[in-house]
């Protein structure tokens, strides 16, 4: 209310009117920037900046209904405070500066046939992406492992994804899809569980699509090899077996130098490896192994020699190593056990000469008799039981 008095005669009239208060509308505090791929890598893409407005909108709640509002999309803030130079077609916007992110200036007024026209601001930016660079270092993407079994197919399984950083380049924003053939490509059949793939042909090349998290038409397909590389195929040999010497001093430690040169040519059988000789199978297995734990010496003339160190003889393990297998530096390798024995000398029951005395025949000849030979050694005792000659 308020009155309206005449100052001179003193005569008033008292009148009402309105205040009319109208909320703005109520927008989220800020929301998701806008990104598009930059499929031809000119450094501009069209947006569809209508697409933003769920968003923009999301904190209108009933009786309020999104369809009463009035989105317009600016350039500047200035043009969005006074409400002018809306963009026109903000369903196909283009950005202006080629590989630049641009501020795109929102202004909201409630359009729902009230004198309400306060308006609400919010802004996002868009952002031109290219499509991601695969194995933008350059490293060598085949993958190669040796073989883990006699399969002649080289079936292995794979861990496709160690090779991800150097796929992605480190790029965390970036999701790999690995297909096993160009046909799965194409149908997009991808492999569901590429930490654990066995591979169906060897080699085999897999077919990858890198692509952002947020836009996964803005792709790059690409593609590696996965390859099975062959064992060595050694020969098992036969226990290696010597007599008790006293080159060292004693014929009755179980001690003795073997010559294993034919020993290890045989395991070789023909192909061109590397052989070391170890006394422990952990330590033949290790990669890469320690030199130092190799058991043989070289003779002067060449010969691979061995002193067993448990008396009686031990196992032994060969590690073959192919020279043309190489993964990583590292060659692949198969173990070889074999066994080394030494066989002790027969022990005689006493050192003075031995007497043996047996029946004559009965041939009226009381001078000659008859003795089994082939057993006399073991009827007469020469040797220690249970020794047998």
């Amino acid at each position: 209310f308020f009155v309206a008095e005449n100052t001179i005669t003193g005569c008033f009239k008292l009148y009402s009117f309105e205040l009319l208060v109208f909320p703005k509308p109520d927008l989220p505090l800020e929301i998701e920037d806008l990104r598009a791929c930059d499929a031809d890598a000119d450094g501009f893409a069209s947006f569809n900046l209508i697409s933003q407005e769920g968003a923009i909108l999301a904190d209108i709640t009933p009786p309020l209904d999104p369809d009463d509002f009035t989105v317009t999309y600016h350039n500047t803030a200035m043009d969005a405070m006074d409400g002018t130079a809306a963009i026109v077609t903000p369903d196909m916007y283009v950005n202006q500066v080629a590989n630049t992110t641009e501020t795109i200036f929102v202004r909201v007024e409630t359009d729902d046939g009230t004198p309400n026209t306060c308006p609400s601001f919010i802004e996002f930016d868009i952002e031109v992406v290219p499509p991601p660079v695969i194995n933008p270092n350059g490293v060598d993407l085949n993958l190669m492992v040796c073989n883990d079994d006699d399969d002649p197919l080289g079936t292995v399984v794979f861990d496709l994804t160690v090779l991800e950083a150097e796929i992605t380049g480190g790029d965390d924003l970036v999701d790999v899809t690995y297909y096993a053939s160009l046909a799965d490509l194409v149908s997009d059949t991808p492999i569901t569980t590429p930490q654990a793939y066995t591979n169906v042909t060897n080699p085999q090349t897999i077919h990858i699509v890198v692509a952002p998290f947020d836009l996964p038409e803005c792709s790059t397909q690409g593609l590696f090899d996965i390859e099975v590389l062959p064992l060595p195929s050694p020969v098992t040999p036969a226990a290696v077996a010597l007599c008790d010497d006293d080159l060292d001093g004693d014929d009755a430690n179980g001690i003795v130098e073997f010559d294993l040169t034919a020993t290890v040519a045989t395991i070789a059988g023909g192909e061109t490896v590397n052989i070391s000789i170890f006394d422990d199978l952990t330590l033949a297995e290790e990669t890469p192994f320690d030199p130092a734990n190799i058991v043989t010496t070289t003779g002067g003339g060449g010969e691979i020699l061995y002193t067993n160190t448990t008396p009686g003889g031990q196992t032994l393990y060969a590690r073959v190593e192919s020279t043309v297998s190489i993964v990583n530096g590292e060659a692949c390798f198969v173990i070889v056990p074999f066994d080394v024995v030494v066989n002790p000398l027969p022990i005689v029951a006493q050192d003075t000469p031995f007497d043996y005395t047996f029946c004559e025949e009965f041939d009226g000849d009381d001078t000659t008799g008859e003795v089994n030979l082939a057993t006399l050694a073991d009827d007469a005792g020469f040797l220690v039981a249970p020794q047998n000659t």
